[in-house]
Order: C-alpha cells, then sequence, then structure tokens
C-alpha cells in the first residue's frame, strides 16, 4: 500500500536530511523544500521534488502559499515543519487547514510557551526530572536574592532565542557586579533566565511528545560545542534512550 507524500522544511540543513530519511524508511515520498536547491536530501531515493524559498519570516504568508501549492501539486496533506519555520507556519494555521492540509507539530501557543526558557523548568518538574535551580529576575532589584538562591557561579542567558545568542557564564566573587553589569545593557524587551552552573560535560536530549505521552527519546553527549564554556553542539555521540 503506497503512503502518502510529505512536505519535508529546512531540507537543506541535516535536521531536514536525518526527517526526510526516516520518513523515507516508513514508506513515505518526500517533498524536500529549503532555502536553496539542491537540497541535502537531493541524493535520498523517494524524494520525488525539490523546492527552494525566500526568508519564511519576511513574508510569511507568501512561505506558507508557496508550501500549500506545493502540496496541492503532489497530491498530499501532510507538512512536517523541521525548523524555526515552524513558528511561521503554526501561524498560518487556520489557513493551512483550510486547505485540507496537516502540519505535523502543535499549535502556535505551545510552541510560544515552549520558546520561552522561564517554562521550561517548570515543564520538566512535572516529569521529574533533575534540573538545574532556575530564577527569573523581574529587574536589577531582584539580582541580590537570585544569587542568594544560586550562588557564585551560573549561566545567564536570554529568555527567548536559539543557539548560543546571549549566553553569558559567570563564576566568582564579582557575580553580583557581573549581573548587574548585564542587566545595564540588556536590550529592551528582553528578559532574562539566570540557572545553576552544573559542572560537567556537555550534553543533549530530545523528546518526542504526542497527546501528553512520550513517544520516543534520545541524547547525545558534546564532543565539541560553540562556544567552548557550553553552546550549540558542533560534534556528538549519539545515545539512544528508547
Amino acid at each position: 500500500m503506497n503512503k502518502s507524500p510529505v512536505v519535508v522544511t529546512s531540507a537543506h540543513t541535516r535536521i531536514g536530511f536525518n526527517v526526510a530519511q526516516s520518513l523515507i524508511r516508513a514508506g513515505h515520498p518526500v517533498v524536500a523544500v529549503g532555502r536553496y536547491r539542491p537540497t541535502m536530501c537531493a541524493g535520498l531515493d523517494r524524494v520525488v521534488a525539490e523546492y527552494a524559498h525566500g526568508d519564511p519570516f519576511e513574508d510569511s504568508t507568501r512561505y506558507v502559499n508557496l508550501l500549500l501549492e506545493v502540496a496541492s501539486r503532489h497530491g498530499t496533506n501532510l507538512i512536517f515543519p523541521v525548523h524555526e519555520e515552524i513558528y511561521a507556519i503554526a501561524e498560518h494555521a487556520d489557513a493551512i487547514r483550510s486547505r485540507q492540509v496537516q502540519v505535523c507539530g502543535p499549535s502556535l501557543r505551545h510552541l510560544l510557551q515552549l520558546h520561552d526558557k522561564a517554562n521550561v523548568s517548570r515543564f520538566v518538574e512535572q516529569t521529574g526530572v533533575p534540573f538545574p535551580c532556575t530564577v527569573v529576575p523581574d529587574g536589577a532589584d531582584d539580582l541580590d536574592e537570585v544569587l542568594s538562591v544560586i550562588g557564585p557561579s551560573f549561566i545567564v542567558k536570554p529568555r527567548w532565542g536559539s543557539g548560543t545568542s546571549g549566553v553569558v557564564r559567570v563564576a566568582g566573587t564579582d557575580a553580583v557586579n557581573a549581573l548587574r553589569a548585564l542587566w545595564r545593557r540588556e536590550k529592551p524587551g528582553r528578559r532574562y533566565v539566570v540557572q545553576e552552573l552544573v559542572p560537567g560535560c556537555g550534553a543533549g536530549v530530545g523528546v518526542l511528545v504526542h497527546a501528553g505521552q512520550v513517544v520516543a527519546c534520545g541524547g547525545h553527549k558534546r564532543v565539541r560545542e560553540v562556544p567552548i564554556s557550553g553552546g550549540t553542539s558542533t560534534a556528538r555521540v549519539n545515545r539512544p534512550v528508547f
């Protein structure tokens, strides 16, 4: 029995490549959509077509219309968003559903909740998984209290954002002044979370959850990361959990 083709976004990245490869192994043809052609998926068997697009956030309506046109052309009702463009797609969820097309991803409301790092500790606490002590200061007046909870060594990161942008490691007796200096440079609208600094090697974990149930979970040990003080993995050793 032939399975429905799936439109996979960010096909120009290794993440899109891995998603496309998994779908193909499960018997689905793939329509690869990325920032340029050929995409990283070009050499995969059962990639039936490739399409290139501009910045999804520059004109999200145009981007979503392209995806809908591609889905219609190839007779599919499934779009699998892979990277940050999932926000642009979720923003147009009603328009996409009106074309009888499904998005393999959460709602915009849930995405925004997860994108806020201040919420992550709360979600993790519900699972019983150990998590670094995390404090969300309202402003400079809360910094002394933050240090009394966290201690003199900690990580400061923006509440919203990806990768290592704006991440700062603070350690030592001058922690109070370092934290205050960071807040003085705070950009309008930017808020920070302060987290306990946990010694040891870097690690990452990925969890797939559907309807409140964990479907798959995996992790990796970081061999190299950027910046060296802690950030995005540039080399890793995978360790599937289940």
